[in-house]
């Protein structure tokens, strides 16, 4: 059973704490009091059954949302942040004594749809408008550089890559162009096989000796490109710019791609 809002408040419910951050939580809750029509349409995409297990009201669910939203966090910190933070608690307005996980929290508010997202944003947009805070007119973009871990650009992992993408493109080209316009061989497996071999192989001549292979397949990939393309060119017009062109050269003349 799911209610949309929370009928009484528990006499656990912790006392307000004046901070700056509280008290924009406390601003922000009143907002959403404000907007109970918001309520109607989170009801919509999770369902209020009358009978089965109590879970998480409408009201909850948003405010976890929105709780998440402006700490930028993980399921797993929001999750914490509800069990550390008395201001926190009071502000989703959940049950004390059964806080939610991290599994049910992921859960119940990835279950609301972008229908109900786009409500919320244009409501809070009405507001801001309204007040004079913001037009709407410009849309601000966060540009700012975060720290994080990638991996290394390696040169048999551009290759797979290369072969990867360019095998996936020339298969969506056969099925609109046909079989007998694009000829193609899959050598996708092959060549992980043959990258996961030159990450893990130890000394230059066993390496050099897997990238030549992995060449190879790159090699026969880019043929099988060339080919699409100068049967592509084929059955269009003469552009007659130039005579013998070097992008196709098994046709006489340049044909317009």
């Amino acid at each position: 059973m799911r209610q949309k809002r929370t009928a009484q408040q528990s006499l656990f419910d912790p006392e307000p704490v004046h901070h700056p951050v509280a008290d924009a939580l406390e601003a922000i809750s009143a907002w959403l009091d404000a907007h109970p029509e918001l309520l109607d349409a989170i009801a919509a995409d999770l369902g209020t059954a009358a009978c089965g297990c109590a879970g998480l009201s409408c009201e909850t669910v948003l405010r976890c949302a929105v709780l998440k939203h402006l700490r930028q966090g993980t399921w797993r910190s929001l999750e914490f942040t509800l069990r550390d933070s008395a201001s926190a608690r009071r502000f989703v307005r959940a049950d004390p004594i059964r806080l939610p996980k991290k599994s049910a929290l992921q859960a119940t508010v990835g279950a609301v749809g972008p229908d109900t997202w786009e409500r919320v944003n244009r409501c809070l947009l009405h507001t801001a408008r309204h007040s004079g805070v913001e037009t709407g007119a410009r849309v601000r973009v966060d540009s700012a550089l975060t720290e994080t871990h990638i991996l290394a650009p390696a040169d048999s992992r551009l290759l797979y890559d290369g072969i990867r993408v360019l095998t996936r493109l020339l298969g969506q080209a056969r099925q609109h162009l046909g079989s007998e316009a694009v000829t193609l061989h899959d050598h996708r497996r092959a060549a992980k096989r043959r990258y996961l071999e030159a990450g893990a192989q130890r000394g230059r001549e066993r390496r050099a000796h897997t990238y030549r292979r992995l060449l190879r397949l790159a090699r026969r990939t880019l043929g099988y490109v060339d080919g699409a393309l100068c049967r592509r060119w084929r059955r269009r017009k003469p552009c007659g710019r130039n005579a013998g062109c070097a992008r196709c050269p098994t046709t006489p003349t340049c044909y317009a791609a």
